[in-house]
């Protein structure tokens, strides 16, 4: 297939080519003078609203015909998140997911919702709870507590119905209770718990070790 300038604009301008079925997920950087702005944004509304248009899209060409998602995108905001996953999760079609850099925080929620989940050798995998401040009045700061702890439960219950659909020997055996005992554990011993690619396929939060591009066309 011939890549021509319209091809590129579309690619580079909205993140996706529609031709190939290929849809490439990553933040933008911040556009103001501190070296954080200049950080990628992650998963935000911007970014749930463009993924969610680009399924549709890509759902509209054709209901069977399989996508590839290629994923550089740091973690980020909880509600746009399990938005991308709850999308991806819904697709007709067989979605194959690539963790290019990372597969970390938010982003690797919405790997799990792919039918295959690919990381490349020397991307990592991170998983942790979510994070709150308090700079609200008292209440609502308990009302927003009580509800993210209801989002770790769902991050939990995602891992654990990924482990035991992977059916890999670490947890052979094992009850959902018990595998989200041992997440638990990680997660409060080590806070940030990271795995390499290797790993993340071993705990069955990761299908393959990416091996030649003819594997995944």
């Amino acid at each position: 297939m011939k890549i021509n300038p319209t091809m590129v604009d579309c690619i580079h301008s909205a993140n996706i080519c529609v031709p190939t079925r290929e849809i490439w997920m990553h933040g933008v950087p911040r556009t103001a003078d501190s070296d954080y702005d200049l950080e990628e944004t992650g998963v935000d509304y911007t970014l749930a609203a463009q993924m969610i248009k680009n399924l549709s899209i890509l759902m509209k060409t054709s209901m069977s015909e399989p996508i590839i998602i290629y994923s550089s995108v740091c973690g980020g905001d909880a509600p746009a998140g399990f938005a991308i996953y709850d999308m991806v999760k819904s697709c007709p079609f067989h979605v194959t997911i690539i963790g290019l850099m990372h597969v970390r925080s938010m982003s690797s929620i919405i790997f799990q919702a792919a039918d295959k989940r690919i990381m490349m050798e020397n991307a990592y995998f991170l998983f942790h709870y979510g994070t709150e401040s308090n700079d609200t009045e008292s209440q609502a700061f308990i009302s927003g507590a009580e509800f993210s702890k209801k989002q770790n439960k769902t991050m939990i219950d995602i891992y654990v119905d990924s482990i035991q659909r992977a059916k890999t020997e670490k947890f052979e055996g094992k009850t959902d209770k018990q595998i989200a005992t041992y997440l638990k554990k990680r997660m409060g011993e080590r806070t940030d718990v990271y795995l390499t690619a290797e790993e993340a396929v071993v705990w069955g939060l990761a299908d393959a070790v990416f091996t030649e591009w003819k594997d995944y066309r």
